[in-house]
């Protein structure tokens, strides 16, 4: 686990799922999809690519 970006869409989605319908994480899952390829080749001023931020705070919201 890199501590710096600790949770991965596959923990988003597992932590999810706990609480939310499948039908909820399907469109989740969709959702995602269709992020990471409108925001392929993007990347942060960090150099990190795009889609890092929007997984880190999901995960976070997540696991609340």
């Amino acid at each position: 686990m890199n501590l710096e970006y600790p949770y991965s869409y596959q923990n988003v989605e597992d932590m999810a799922s706990k609480y939310l319908p499948e039908e909820q994480i399907v469109v989740m899952r969709k959702a995602y999809e269709f992020a990471k390829v409108a925001h392929e080749g993007q990347f942060r001023k960090s150099g990190e690519p795009y889609i890092l931020h929007p997984v880190q705070v999901a995960g976070i919201f997540s696991g609340t």
